[in-house]
């Protein structure tokens, strides 16, 4: 499990302010890696300066864990007339990438619905990283960090 460090250049903070600046960083970081299904083996550590503010989350998965989930589809009112398949249940079944045998039904409160369990692949954090953090930085920064500069 790799460990990962973002540390943030900045002009100088003043003292008063690095504090609460440093646990904003963490707080978001937490929250960012938590989102992304990244939890971190243990509690991320905070590392700064008045010219630098780091996070440093320790024993990261290397990926996402697989995530199964169940996506409803049509009523089976709609979807089966006298015992075949309407072409609602058709476009469902080719929404999801299955064959419409392979679909379930599922009781609701709402009544019979159709349903169909879909495996979603986790990314490597690698990838979640280099997407969202340059874009998490940007937009968050000029708010929270009035002083960080970013060459993301």
């Amino acid at each position: 499990m790799p460990d990962f460090l973002l540390e943030l250049g900045c002009e100088e903070i003043p003292a008063r302010m690095i504090d609460a600046a440093s646990q904003e960083l963490r707080e978001r970081m937490d929250a960012l890696l938590q989102r992304e299904r990244l939890q971190p083996a243990s509690a991320i550590t905070s590392l700064d300066t008045p010219r630098r503010l780091a996070v440093l989350a320790s024993g990261l998965p290397n990926a996402q864990s697989d995530v199964t989930e169940q996506v409803m589809g049509p009523s089976a009112q709609v979807a089966y007339k006298d015992g075949q398949p309407t072409p609602a249940a058709h476009a469902f079944a080719k929404k999801v990438g299955l064959n419409v045998d392979h679909l379930e039904k599922v009781s609701t409160s709402k009544g019979e619905y159709l349903a169909a369990q879909q495996i979603k692949r986790g990314r490597t954090a690698e990838e979640i990283l280099r997407d969202i953090l340059p874009r998490a930085v940007r937009e968050d920064h000029v708010a929270a960090y009035p002083f960080v500069e970013t060459d993301v």
